[in-house]
């Protein structure tokens, strides 16, 4: 009896210090990006049968477990996704409202001048002054125009640098999502969790969504399926494809995206 009583306390006290040591694993991360609080479930051990009945046998630590909800999760990437989408679109539409919307060195003033140049030559056809004012607003207006093209392009030549930097960004996390998926399925093969990984791939997750429109499927095995905003998988298991950047075929000044399937690539 003495012998049971020592194993039940030892029970108690290896449980308590399992908890001591997962509560400050979480003080020591709390500034960690990414990572989740973790907590202990104890479980009781088996009882011992006696004629008397069953004897308790103390406790022991189940396992040790994330504090994470898969639903804000999902919800989070989703808003971490449009606010990404939202941002570059304001940031793009803001550079061309600027470029045309400028009173000052916009083309709307030229235009003025111009259109004020032939409303002078207009009321006064022979007048020598009003000839040489509209043919220098006309000028101005085509140099107006033609350094504003040049800006256009030099924008589109910015926002195809940007397609081709996200794309080799996306295409790196989806295949360490891919290896994550395996090594979480190898480390899990034990019956445990296993919390750091899953924290590390749910953060890849999270820097995915603020790149590409898609959404993850968590498969029956607990991998993350990534599929595009199409429908084509970008991550299946430990398999990832590739997203390329090539010239659009209507406009061969534009970049395109598609996905690297085989020998073919399916336009995104």
């Amino acid at each position: 009896m003495a012998s049971s009583l020592f194993s039940v306390g030892a029970s108690a006290l290896g449980a308590a210090q399992a908890g001591v040591l997962t509560a400050g694993n979480n003080i020591a991360n709390a500034n960690t990006p990414g990572y989740s609080r973790q907590r202990i479930e104890q479980a009781t051990n088996t009882e011992l049968y006696t004629g008397a009945g069953y004897l308790g046998q103390g406790v022991h630590v189940a396992t040790v477990k994330r504090q994470y909800d898969t639903l804000l999760a999902s919800e989070l990437r989703n808003a971490q996704s449009q606010a990404a989408y939202s941002q570059t679109y304001s940031d793009q539409a803001g550079r061309i409202d600027s470029l045309l919307g400028d009173s000052t060195n916009g083309v709307s003033a030229a235009i003025d001048d111009f259109f004020s140049g032939v409303s002078s030559v207009t009321s006064a056809p022979s007048d020598p002054a009003a000839r040489q004012a509209l043919l220098s607003s006309a000028q101005a207006l085509t140099g107006r125009i033609q350094d504003m093209g040049s800006q256009l392009a030099s924008l589109r030549s910015g926002v195809n640098e940007s397609i081709k930097a996200s794309v080799t960004s996306i295409n790196t996390i989806g295949s360490q999502l891919a290896q994550l998926n395996q090594q979480v399925a190898l480390a899990s093969q034990g019956g445990q969790p296993p919390n750091d990984l899953l924290d590390k791939r749910d953060a890849l997750a999270g820097d995915l969504a603020a790149q590409v429109n898609g959404s993850i499927v968590v498969g029956s095995n607990g991998d993350y399926n990534v599929f595009l905003g199409n429908g084509q998988a970008l991550v299946l298991g430990a398999r990832a494809q590739s997203l390329v950047a090539r010239q659009d075929p209507q406009d061969p000044a534009n970049l395109q995206v598609g996905l690297q399937t085989g020998n073919a690539v399916i336009a995104y």
